[in-house]
Formats: C-alpha cells, sequence, structure tokens
C-alpha cells in the first residue's frame, strides 16, 4: 500500500502507458480531482485512476471533480465508468459539449464508445445533484472551480474563439448541402484539432501548476492567445508542468513558458503518446531539458521500445507508468518517485533514455 498524503500536502501524479493519460490531483485536505482517463489493460480493466486511488486506500467518493479535457479517445476512455464510481464528483468539460450539434454528435454514435463515455455521461452529471451542478462548464471566461480555503482550478484554456471555431467547423462537417450528416468526419475533425482542449492552473495558497492537455502553439487558437488573455498576466508562475501534447513541438509557444512558468526551476512531466507518429522524440526531450529543472516521463513510447528486447516486452505489456510528485503545501520543492515504466530523464545526458526494467 502506499501512504495517502497529508491534509497539507499537495500531489499530482500522471498515468500513463503509450496510448492514455490521466493526473490524479490532491489540492490539500483531501480533495481529489481526476483530470482524463484511460482504463487498465488488466482486468477488471478499471478506469487507471480508480486502481490509483485504491493503492492509498482513497474512497472514489472523495474526488470533487473529474476534468475530460478534449475528446481523443485516449484521453476520455472509461469516463463513463469513472464517473458513476465517484459518486460525489462534479464533470467538468468545455463550452463546446454545451452545443446541440455535440449533442447531436452522440445521437449518431456508432459504438465507438464516444457517446457513452462523453454525451451520454455529461447527461448524467447533469441530473446527479438536484441544483443542476453536476455539469460544469470551464473555461477562461468561466469561473473557476473553488474549493476550500482558496483552492482553485482555473481553465486557461479553450479561449472562446476556439470553441467558436470548433463549432463552425462542425456544423459544416455535420451538414452536407444534401442533409447528409458526416459523422465520421466531424469525430475526426474532433480528434485532430484538439482546439477545444482545457489547459488548467491550479492553485493553492503561493503554490501553482500547469496541466496543459494537448493544447497547440496557434495564434488564434492556442498557447498565443492563452498567454495574450487580459488575465493571463494575473496567473502564479509554476513549479510544475505537465507538458502539452505529450511532449511534441507542436504545443511549444516560447511566451508560455516565459509567462507561466518560473524559469529554468520547474518540473516537467511528459505523458507519451505511442500511435504512429510517436511523441516525445529525442529532440522534444532535448528541448525539455532546456526549459526545467527536472523532466519525468509516465510509460514507454515507441522510440524507447525500439530500443532493447525488454522494454518492447514492457510496452506491449500494457503496464501502467506513473509519476508521482508531492510537496508541503507553502514550503520546500517537489519531490518525486516513479513506478515502472516511469522515470525521471537524465538531462546530462540530453537523449532519451530507456527507463531500468525490473526482472
Amino acid at each position: 500500500m502506499r501512504l495517502r498524503p497529508d491534509d497539507d500536502v499537495l500531489e499530482l501524479t500522471v498515468l500513463g502507458r503509450g496510448i492514455g493519460e490521466c493526473v490524479v490531483v490532491h489540492m490539500g485536505d483531501q480533495n481529489w480531482v481526476i483530470v482524463d482517463t484511460f482504463v487498465s489493460a488488466s482486468p477488471p480493466k478499471n478506469p487507471v485512476a480508480i486502481d490509483y486511488l485504491a493503492t492509498m486506500n482513497v474512497d472514489p467518493a472523495e474526488v470533487r471533480a473529474i476534468v475530460i479535457t478534449h475528446y481523443d479517445a485516449d484521453h476520455y476512455r472509461g469516463a463513463d465508468r469513472l464517473f458513476d464510481m465517484c459518486r460525489n464528483a462534479r464533470l467538468c468539460t468545455t463550452a463546446a459539449t454545451e452545443s446541440d450539434l455535440f449533442r447531436r454528435l452522440g445521437d449518431l454514435d456508432r459504438g465507438d464508445g464516444f457517446a457513452r463515455s462523453i454525451v451520454g455521461t455529461i447527461e448524467t452529471a447533469k441530473r446527479r445533484f438536484e441544483d443542476g451542478s453536476g455539469h460544469r462548464v470551464l473555461g477562461p471566461t468561466q469561473q473557476p472551480f473553488l474549493m476550500p480555503h482558496g483552492r482553485r482550478l482555473m481553465a486557461i484554456a479553450p479561449v472562446d474563439a476556439a470553441v467558436n471555431e470548433s463549432m463552425d467547423n462542425l456544423r459544416r462537417l455535420l451538414e452536407e448541402p444534401g442533409g447528409v450528416l458526416d459523422e465520421d468526419a466531424a469525430k475526426d475533425y474532433l480528434k485532430k484539432r484538439n482546439l477545444c482542449s482545457i489547459a488548467l492552473h491550479g492553485e493553492v495558497g503561493s503554490d501553482s501548476f500547469l496541466l496543459c492537455g494537448d493544447v497547440l502553439n496557434d495564434a488564434t487558437f492556442g498557447w498565443q492567445a492563452v498567454v495574450g488573455a487580459p488575465d493571463a498576466g494575473a496567473l502564479q508562475r509554476s513549479r510544475y508542468v505537465k507538458v502539452a501534447h505529450h511532449g511534441s513541438h507542436t504545443g511549444h509557444e516560447d511566451q508560455m513558458w516565459d509567462d507561466l512558468v518560473v524559469p529554468g526551476a520547474a518540473h516537467l512531466v511528459v505523458a507519451p503518446f505511442a500511435g504512429g507518429s510517436p511523441i516525445p522524440t529525442a529532440d522534444d526531450i532535448r528541448r525539455l531539458c532546456g526549459l526545467g529543472a527536472s523532466v519525468h516521463q509516465a510509460g514507454i513510447s515507441e522510440v524507447e521500445a525500439r530500443l532493447t528486447p525488454a522494454n518492447i516486452m514492457l510496452r506491449k505489456s500494457g503496464s501502467v507508468g506513473r509519476v508521482s510528485a508531492r510537496k508541503r503545501i507553502g514550503s520546500g520543492d517537489w519531490t518525486f518517485d516513479h513506478r515502472i515504466p516511469g522515470w525521471q530523464h537524465d538531462c546530462d545526458l540530453v537523449s532519451l533514455q530507456p527507463p531500468p526494467v525490473t526482472s
């Protein structure tokens, strides 16, 4: 068993296995938040956050909020089961999910889990509490998610322009001239563009952190728009960053690092993607090593898997990597521990290092 954090300790745990990422956050005083979800490869195939909480004997009823950042399956798989098991949680999504067009995608679902995991779960959330607060929309112009003693989670993305652009493009894809609904094209658009990805700024007293989702470098809809927003300058700079878009250069924006992160002192965590174009690459890790005090990775990408036969077997096993960081609220620095295939990169070598493999 793993000891649960004390009430005055922050924890950020990133879980990943190459396809799928999840962040479990302890905001202090046993206030837990889960950001994104995927399911374990082993029976009973629980959402990985549930398995992790069980290692600390944390009841899922202690989870206050579940945030689904966007609509790639590696971020929402198992959301319906996770929400059912966390019976006191609110579900938080972007403003795009309030659109009739979005609900229409759910009505047209053909069994890929989108309707059940996203659209259906939102409707369930709206009925969870009598006051209708079971579903919350997050965005820079929405109220942050507040917890006792000044703890807050604020969505700094997506900007309104990104939500509006996404909905306009969905409308064009769903309503062809002849009235034919192109559901597959609409879902493909949602998954590939990441226009509406949530990025979170968490604040507990003098401590803050960034969970960057899959926000991309884009002048109108991405990081340049986020840091250019009127209130961005009031945000505390963070010493912990869950890096955007699996560590890829496509999620990098210099001004974001200059304005929102403590220069050279932040600890960076990557949840890799081991799909057709695996990220992070060796060049990505070199770039990240130049930005932070340490770089950690939860899960093996295909780049590492090709290095040794043992790592190939570890990748194929579906093992979930864990990178956990804790710090006392208001004092000290983050301390890390890892579960293979989670590890810390050796930035002195400035190259991708395969994680150690246990027999």
